[in-house]
């Protein structure tokens, strides 16, 4: 059976099974699936690329985006992978990752090794395709629970009919048992950044590598409103 293939925009849309079982265990447990200890794969550098070169041959030229990224894994004749029993697949684009705002990441689903690409905010630049770090891996594991558990908060408030304040931040970060690097002190009305404090594991190259993963998260003004992932 062929390995399912993705193009994703949105990381809540990018991954379907088999890959998504084994991310969503994951990040339930919180530990990062084989991370990539190989070379950059060939498929990835195709892609990375050809983005750039539909960014650079565009009028005017600028800096590649997240359109040009996904432009290319869906291009069948760039991400050969499509054609094959292996799937090099995209799980997180440009601007994804608040903390890495121009870095791509991509696992293979036959083999779970990740490789990351760089992709410099100028136009006409080279990226550059290396194996993902463990903060970046870790970055991924993490920000879907923090922003879980904010999007519980502004439900705890908005129950009360209230904009979400930083006493909800607490309790719902309590019930997940989530570290705030600071406790939260903003009012109902007020919005703020709250900073969220995990320990991230990965394996790479046959052994677990443990980091430190701060997630930040704009919250609200409004009741009902929609907290957003931030850079720290």
């Amino acid at each position: 059976m062929k390995a399912h293939h993705v193009v994703c925009v949105t990381r809540s849309r990018c991954l379907s099974l088999p890959v998504s079982l084994l991310f969503a265990v994951a990040i339930l447990l919180n530990v990062g699936v084989s991370t990539a200890s190989a070379a950059p794969s060939s498929v990835v550098l195709n892609i990375a690329k050809y983005a750039a070169a539909t960014a650079t041959h565009d009028r005017p030229a600028h800096a590649v985006t997240s359109d040009d990224v996904s432009n290319a894994v869906a291009t069948s004749k760039v991400n050969l992978s499509l054609a094959s029993s292996s799937s090099v697949s995209l799980v997180a684009n440009l601007g994804d990752l608040p903390g890495y705002p121009r870095e791509v990441m991509f696992v293979n689903s036959v083999t779970y090794m990740w490789t990351c690409v760089d992709f410099p905010d100028v136009a006409d630049a080279t990226p550059k395709v290396a194996p993902c770090s463990p903060q970046t891996v870790g970055a991924w594991n993490s920000e879907p629970n923090a922003l879980n558990i904010a999007r519980d908060a502004v439900a705890i408030a908005a129950k009360r009919g209230q904009a979400v304040s930083g006493s909800d931040v607490v309790k719902a970060a309590g019930a997940q048992r989530w570290r705030l690097a600071t406790k939260p002190t903003f009012g109902s009305g007020l919005g703020g950044v709250v900073k969220f404090t995990n320990k991230s594991t990965s394996g790479f190259s046959g052994s677990k590598v443990t980091v430190t993963v701060n997630v930040c998260v704009q919250f609200p003004k409004t009741a009902y409103g929609i907290p957003l992932l931030v850079k720290c």
